[in-house]
């Protein structure tokens, strides 16, 4: 059985190939020691390939309102490599580097957490693309929408 999860992206980036550069990512340069946090996620799961994903279509509103590229994907539980809690995340990246409470191999309610999944998916795993013009975070205007199933 799997789950469905939201992914943000920009336009540019494609979850079927490729590999991740860390330093792609829109927080890069406006986060000190972004790299320190990643290499610590990817400490703890063992790839430097994964993504970043969400349990409910509204959670990135508050992290990824930079992106504007919507896929909703299907991933069999394998593929979840653990769960990021939002609050201890950002106390560990902003405030706290020793914090050490952030990343957990379960969890019950996701409606707190980021979900952890391998990179990159396979085409079967794709439900669909939205691409979004966002002039207004509250009501972005659907440019276009592919379904993939």
């Amino acid at each position: 059985m799997g789950r469905i999860l939201y992914t943000w992206h920009d336009e540019t980036f494609e979850l079927t190939s490729g590999t991740i550069d860390w330093k792609r990512s829109s927080y890069w340069d406006s986060i000190p020691g972004l790299g320190k946090r990643y290499a610590a996620v990817s400490a703890k799961i063992g790839t430097r390939e994964f993504l970043w994903c969400f349990a409910e279509a509204t959670q990135h509103e508050y992290f990824e309102t930079n992106k504007n590229v919507e896929w909703i994907i299907l991933v069999d539980m394998g593929d979840i490599l653990g769960y990021v809690e939002t609050d201890a995340w950002e106390d560990f990246l902003r405030r706290n580097p020793s914090r050490d409470d952030w990343f957990h191999g379960s969890c019950a309610d996701l409606k707190d957490y980021i979900v952890i999944v391998r990179f990159p998916l396979s085409h079967e795993q794709l439900i669909s693309k939205t691409i979004y013009d966002i002039q207004s975070q509250i009501k972005p205007t659907v440019r276009e929408r592919i379904w993939f199933r």
